[in-house]
């Protein structure tokens, strides 16, 4: 007998908008939007933050990187780098700079030029040198780059001219220009970091942020909103747009309730159970996609008895997907071959699916020594990848 069975390996989920159609209201209205989001970020720099809640909230609306990722096929897009090419070794990356991209212009900064290789050159040198006067603003702590081993495989980041950025690897690395595409590579103005040095304010950086992105940052109230305005001189053309606000609302049923009452366009990660009910509203239209996120069953292969491969198989096959999707997740789920989810490019699709079979996991359970079960502790971290908008 098998005294504990739980697993996630299914996709976390898909991405849900969920619209719903408003009263006429007045056209000054409808040029913003207000987004439910449950919680406050953590910072203004997407450098130093890994949450989710936080990189919903401030990346993209404010900032811009080197290159963009088509979430279609996963090709590379020229964004504030018009071009890139590399040396026959494989580590050394060159990139053009795109002309004329405005940074914001705040109450708090008014830029005195355009963005240049200086900006590219502060933003990624503050996370690898740790003389940079802004290395130590906060921390240190930039989780993301140190998670993919940023300091050991960058060596130096250099400005060319105004307009040409080169980087300067210890070793090829397949993984580098979509480091560069990610949500917290956003790349930030080196010029407003040189006024708040003078100031003695370093650490308003990240709390004050300026970028080139299609909004610019107006205010903020933590545990109330944030409110940003439409970048008039955006290089890819100003956003309809003309105010973004972010609700900040921790609970999930007043989230709710406010986007069945249209206090809220967008609402952030409402629970897998009320995802039917909602749908069957007749104004309210659904857009989904598959997420990037897979849960998963992770052993500690030290410890017995997972240092057993066949108690490994054995819990393998006494998951039963099929139910965790429909109790867990109500549906809104794919059952994951691999810990890659189906949208990564590294995605096996002829692997074959895990099969839930309990009668050879009770097969190998007796051939490991464990005729009548084992007990043990599951700890699970939980993700929520569901966001629900209303027009």
């Amino acid at each position: 007998m098998i005294k504990a069975l739980l697993s996630l390996m299914v996709p976390c989920g898909s991405l849900l908008i969920l619209s719903a159609c408003q009263p006429d209201i007045p056209e000054t209205i409808q040029q913003g939007m207000v987004y439910c989001a449950e919680g406050s970020p953590e910072s203004f720099n997407p450098q130093r933050v890994t949450s989710g809640t936080t990189i919903d909230a401030i990346s993209q609306q404010l900032y811009d990187r080197l290159l963009d990722i088509d979430p279609a096929t996963g090709e590379l897009l020229p964004a504030l780098a018009t071009a890139w090419r590399l040396s026959e070794d494989g580590k050394t990356y060159w990139f053009t700079l795109r002309p004329d991209v405005q940074f914001h212009h705040t109450a708090f900064f008014s830029p005195g030029r355009t963005l240049n290789a200086d900006d590219v050159t502060f933003t990624f040198n503050r996370i690898l040198q740790n003389e940079h006067p802004y290395h130590q603003v906060g921390g240190a702590n930039y989780p993301y780059f140190q998670s993919v081993g940023w300091d050991s495989l960058v060596k130096a980041v250099v400005a060319e001219n105004s307009t040409t950025v080169r980087f300067e690897l210890a070793r090829p690395d397949s993984s580098f220009l979509s480091n560069l595409a990610t949500d917290f590579a956003a790349v930030l103005s080196a010029e407003y970091a040189e006024q708040l040095l003078q100031q003695g304010t370093p650490e308003l950086l990240d709390q004050r942020p300026i970028g080139t992105g299609p909004f610019f940052f107006k205010e903020y109230k933590k545990d109330q909103f944030i409110r940003y305005y439409r970048h008039p001189e955006y290089w890819r053309g100003k956003t309809e747009l003309t105010q973004l606000v972010f609700d900040l609302v921790p609970d999930n049923a007043k989230r709710m309730a406010k986007l069945l009452t249209h206090e809220c366009d967008v609402v952030a990660y409402p629970r897998n159970a009320e995802l039917k009910l909602i749908t069957e509203r007749p104004d309210v239209e659904v857009q989904s996609q598959t997420s990037m996120n897979v849960g998963f069953w992770a052993f500690n292969t030290k410890k017995a008895p997972f240092d057993n491969v066949l108690v490994r198989k054995a819990l393998a096959y006494a998951i039963n997907k099929d139910a965790i999707l429909e109790a867990v997740y109500f549906g809104y789920a794919d059952k994951a071959k691999t810990i890659l989810p189906p949208t990564s490019w590294a995605f096996y699709h002829d692997l074959p699916e895990q099969q839930y079979d309990p009668v050879k996991a009770k097969e190998l359970l007796a051939q490991a020594g464990f005729a009548n079960g084992f007990r043990m502790d599951i700890w699970l971290c939980q993700c929520n990848v569901y966001t629900i908008r209303m027009r």
